[in-house]
């Protein structure tokens, strides 16, 4: 976009609106044409008002639900402050602005139509939680997506996303889904993994480090979630995932973030094929 059609988008917006762009501070990528994440270039497909809008609303509405807590100084400023539901919440928000970009990364080169949020038709762009259909894979030879997050790892060294025998396979995202990974957290009472790292297309991301144990068993409201390197992986990129664990046992990892894509995909319950 051009600078007086960034200016056309924000214009639209609401005084509200315009103040929970500040507040999550995505405006640096309203508009924008091409972002560097994580050492990674991108190209973007921006956002109109209307989109801007609809993400607002349904991010802080489904995605990371928040409360306001307003202040008054012994001067009598006002400053209002957005406090988050859940952790997983806080850490949505304060990643907002790289997934408010990766949306616009994800579209580039697709013909998902307008996005619509939350709720979108099932020819349109919109966007939920991820799900392990999403990116993890059984070890069938062939390729398919399975629906847990549950994985068996063995010490040392392990294949974690990928398909195949051992899961040595690069893992293919569908071409209608993308999606932006902030974090990763786990679900099992006693955790093994202590370092995770992925290979997305060809960037080799560096290791994550999970300690100390990441609890959700025991905290069901109030989930502890690791912060990793924000990772945004578009339709059909290849992506490999390798474990470190102090012993074998099975644990359920889940990565947190949002997926982007077509709303017939994003609906879809527990789907086992992947399109290419």
């Amino acid at each position: 976009m051009s600078k007086v059609e960034i200016e056309a988008v924000k214009a639209g917006l609401s005084p509200s609106e315009k103040k929970l762009v500040q507040i999550l501070g995505i405006e640096p990528y309203i508009g924008a044409k091409t972002v560097t994440i994580s050492g990674v270039k991108y190209t973007c497909d921006p956002f109109d008002t209307d989109e801007v809008k609809r993400w607002l609303n349904d991010f802080t509405t489904f995605l990371a639900p928040y409360k306001k807590e307003i202040d008054v100084d012994q001067g009598g400023k006002v400053k209002t402050r957005l406090k988050p539901m859940s952790n997983i919440g806080a850490l949505l928000q304060a990643k907002a602005p790289h997934i408010f970009v990766a949306g616009q990364i994800v579209r580039k080169d697709t013909s998902w139509g307008t996005f619509e949020g939350y709720m979108a038709g099932a020819d349109m762009m919109g966007f939920r939680e991820i799900k392990p259909t999403d990116i993890m894979r059984t070890d069938d030879s062939t390729e398919t997506a399975n629906t847990t997050w549950e994985f068996s790892f063995a010490a040392d060294d392990d294949y974690w996303i990928g398909y195949g025998s051992n899961n040595t396979t690069a893992a293919t995202i569908d071409k209608y889904i993308g999606m932006v990974v902030v974090g990763v957290a786990n679900l099992s009472d006693s955790q093994v993994v202590e370092q995770i790292r992925f290979k997305i297309g060809n960037v080799d991301y560096p290791p994550a480090v999970l300690k100390p144990a990441l609890t959700l068993a025991d905290t069901p409201h109030n989930i502890p979630v690791k912060p990793i390197p924000t990772m945004i992986i578009k339709p059909r990129d290849t992506v490999l995932g390798k474990a470190y664990s102090s012993a074998a046992a099975t644990n359920e990892l889940v990565l947190v973030g949002i997926t982007y894509g077509r709303g017939q995909k994003l609906t879809n319950f527990a789907p086992t094929s992947i399109e290419s």
